[in-house]
């Protein structure tokens, strides 16, 4: 009869690790950040690499991200500045420079 306790310590350590992982698994995700900044698109322009020392933002979707810590691909004079400081959904979707795809509108152009 010596077993009986080791029994019944693995079973209720047994039980208390699946009603763990049962909490972990099911627990709800963290509620979404709210943004932490809303821009119109005249202030986001203020942000297209051009002066040094500004952030540097690229809106695709209406989500604006900071691109400064890759300057040398969005800032002035670098390959993709032209993507920056606009909501570039079209553009980045279609991955085009083209003036006319530089827009957040995806709805204007016929689709191929």
């Amino acid at each position: 009869m010596a077993g009986r306790p080791l029994q019944a310590a693995l079973l209720t350590a047994v039980a208390v690790l699946a009603a763990a992982e049962r909490e972990l698994r099911f627990k709800a995700p963290p509620p979404a950040e709210t943004p932490v900044r809303l821009f119109t698109e005249p202030e986001l322009a203020r942000y297209d690499g051009q002066q040094e020392g500004q952030p540097i933002y690229l809106a695709v979707k209406g989500v604006v991200f900071d691109v400064t810590s890759g300057k040398e691909f969005y800032g002035k004079g670098a390959p993709y500045n032209a993507l920056v400081g606009k909501d570039s959904t079209r553009g980045v979707a279609k991955m085009s420079l083209d003036p006319a795809d530089l827009t957040h509108d995806i709805d204007s152009q016929k689709r191929n």
